[in-house]
C-alpha cells in the first residue's frame, strides 16, 4: 500500500476530543538492514513544517543518523534491496518515528513525510511497515 497515514492516533484523539500527542522516539535497536548486493536508492521528501532526522539500521540494527532534512527538502541515499531506514518527526509535541521503510526492487523509491490532518507517510514505492 503507497499511502500509510497514522491515522490510529488521530482519530483516538479525534473521539476523545483532543490533538493527538506525539512522544514515540525511534528506538536506538531495530531488527538489523539484511545482507544485499542488489543496489537501489532510497529518498526522503518533507512536506510538513517541522524537521525531521533520517537513520539506517545497521548491520547489528543499531541505527545510524544519516540526515537532518528541513520542511519542504528532500534527500536521496544509494542502498540496497531490502536494508531498513527510519523516519523521526520532531514536532513541538514530541517525536514520530517511522519505519522501516525499505526499497525492494532495483528501482529506486521515494517515500513522503506529510501532513494531511494527521502526520503520516506516503510510501512512494518504498515498502513500509
Amino acid at each position: 500500500m503507497s499511502l500509510r497515514i497514522m491515522l490510529a492516533a488521530g482519530l483516538a484523539a479525534a473521539v476523545a476530543g483532543i490533538a493527538p500527542a506525539l512522544a514515540q522516539k525511534c528506538e536506538p535497536s531495530q531488527d538489523p538492514s539484511p545482507a544485499s548486493n542488489a543496489a537501489t536508492g532510497i529518498s526522503f521528501y518533507n512536506d510538513t513544517q517541522y524537521a525531521f532526522y533520517v537513520y539506517w539500521a545497521g548491520f547489528d540494527g543499531l541505527l545510524q543518523e544519516y540526515a537532518l532534512v528541513q520542511p519542504f527538502e528532500e534527500i536521496g541515499f544509494g542502498t540496497y534491496e531490502g536494508h531498513r531506514w527510519f523516519v523521526e518527526l520532531v514536532t513541538p509535541d514530541g517525536e514520530q518515528c517511522f519505519g522501516p521503510i525499505w526499497a525492494d526492487t532495483a528501482e529506486s523509491c521515494n517515500a513522503r513525510v506529510l501532513f494531511d490532518e494527521v502526520i503520516g507517510i506516503d510510501a512512494g514505492g518504498c515498502d513500509f511497515d
